[in-house]
């Protein structure tokens, strides 16, 4: 029996299973709570010579339910010595919660199909990230971690964000009884590229929805196509787009569509963000005996501050329909603080957009006022905006300089090297390069700001990092993550940086 006091009254209702006796046994533990104290009854049936380990996790709650500081873990033995292992790491990508970390021993034969079972061991990482496994007897062990579900329940690859170790196995023996650095990266399982629903707004204008993201600039030959059933005639939407801000759903406009009528509707040339071939799609539409709904502006959002950023990047206005400007020189008036008209360029790229600067750029630290008159844009089916004005004001900041990164990457997985800048704002976007034969990078064009460097092993030459797979099971890549931050400013390179990826594990 072991008594476990608390340095504080537990919750009535904490859920004693979170207390877990690793290696497991054919019998429950038996847990009491009185106040501060949990008494455990351990099963009498147990291995001889064997380290067992009680581990605590951090679902044990004290009355105003706050949850313990990081997960425990208690030895015993029933032998004359308790085992000295120990495996540690980071499990990175957390969000905003904690990640658990399971531990599967393994045998000697192969089993493709163990990360799908019940850990031999388990604990969570702290809100760093960091994990430990103490009192590990000698052996072969492979390292999962996942976010979401309740240790020890076996790993649900479709539903939790999960990643494994870069190496088959990390040994624990004599001559190597403690591991660091068996770091992961979570990512989430590509379920197949699929479509998931699909809407007509009217009689022209509808949505497919899909189950992955993607970029239509990446697959410009995309094509949507309707079919009647009682022939063989083929209709092609006339416009398909995708608004900047939405990664999943496709919009189109088709022409010809009898209105009541069934059609089968088909998607192709159409991959996604990993790079997969969109399933056949076959999907039964029926068409809405429903007037063509006015066009709108889906962004940006008339009566919000717009802001933008100095130079010759234009301000684009996205339409929910195909629209055509009956009158250029009056569809858009832009005036400055002291209502002084300013000279514009206006162009149309496509069919739903329309882009506006002035002849000169945006001037750095201005405010300006835009007007765009709705009574000057028809749909291509003649329809009018509802509203004849929209009013927008619009900041540009301050020109945000930029500067350059260079350095070294050196360890045992410098071939094929990828190496990150990711902003430690929301925006901009990361930067990417590749390392030359020697390990060095150089980055250019960086924004000003702060910047977090990581490296990876691209094995597979597919631009972006595996996480791993549970079934069958395939390693990820290895990775590191530079400790610092570094920060980037205009007109100044920052040089010399060295990323080191941890040695290699004795296999």
């Amino acid at each position: 029996m072991l008594t476990l006091t608390f340095s504080e009254r537990l919750h009535e209702q904490t859920d004693v299973r979170s207390i877990r006796l690793s290696p497991s046994t054919d019998e429950d533990l038996q847990v009491d709570l009185k106040k501060d104290i949990l008494t455990v009854t351990l099963p009498e049936a147990l291995r001889q010579e064997q380290t067992y380990i009680l581990t605590i996790t951090r679902d044990i709650m004290d009355e105003r339910k706050n949850r313990l500081d990081k997960t425990y873990q208690l030895a015993f033995t029933t032998g004359n010595k308790i085992a000295s292992g120990r495996i540690s790491g980071i499990v990175y990508e957390l969000g905003e919660t904690s990640a658990l970390v399971y531990l599967f021993r393994q045998s000697e034969v192969a089993d493709d199909t163990l990360l799908l079972r019940t850990p031999d061991y388990y604990t969570e990482t702290d809100d760093s990230g960091r994990y430990t496994f103490d009192f590990l007897d000698p052996g072969k062990f492979s390292v999962m971690a996942h976010r979401g579900g309740a240790a020890p329940a076996p790993l649900t690859p479709s539903r939790s964000p999960y990643g494994l170790y870069w190496e088959n196995s990390v040994t624990i023996d004599s001559e190597n009884d403690a591991v660091d650095n068996i770091n992961i990266r979570l990512g989430k399982e590509v379920p197949p590229f699929r479509v998931l629903s699909t809407v007509m707004e009217d009689a022209k204008l509808g949505t497919v929805t899909f189950v992955n993201s993607f970029k239509l600039s990446k697959s410009p030959g995309a094509v949507i196509e309707f079919s009647d059933p009682d022939s063989d005639a083929l209709i092609k939407a006339n416009h398909i787009f995708q608004y900047p801000n939405e990664s999943s759903q496709l919009h189109f406009f088709v022409d010809g569509l009898a209105t009541g009528q069934v059609y089968s509707l088909s998607v192709s040339s159409l991959t996604d963000s990993v790079g997969q071939t969109l399933e056949a799609v076959d999907r039964q539409i029926t068409i809405p005996e429903k007037d063509s709904i006015p066009p709108a502006i889906h962004s940006p959002l008339p009566n919000k501050p717009v802001a933008l950023v100095p130079g010759n990047e234009p301000l684009t206005f996205q339409f929910t329909r195909p629209v055509t400007v009956s009158d250029t020189d009056s569809v858009i008036t832009l005036t400055d603080s002291e209502e002084t008209p300013i000279a514009i360029s206006l162009s149309q790229p496509d069919s739903t957009r329309l882009e506006v600067i002035p002849e000169t750029g945006w001037p750095e630290s201005e405010i300006f006022d835009l007007k765009l008159y709705g009574s000057e844009i028809l749909s291509e089916d003649n329809v009018v905006m509802v509203d004849s004005l929209f009013n927008y004001s619009l900041s540009v900041g301050r020109e945000r300089g930029s500067g350059g990164l260079s350095g070294t990457v050196t360890g045992p997985y410098v071939e094929k090297t990828t190496v990150t800048a990711s902003p430690l704002e929301k925006a901009p976007i990361s930067v990417t390069v590749s390392v030359n034969s020697e390990g060095d990078f150089q980055m250019e064009e960086i924004p000003g700001g702060m910047w977090l460097l990581s490296a990876f092993q691209d094995k597979d030459g597919n631009g972006r990092y595996t996480f791993g797979k549970a079934l069958p099971m395939v390693p990820a890549e290895p990775f590191t993550v530079l400790s610092d931050t570094i920060e980037v400013r205009a007109n100044w390179d920052v040089e010399g940086i060295i990323i080191t990826y941890p040695g290699k594990q004795k296999p």
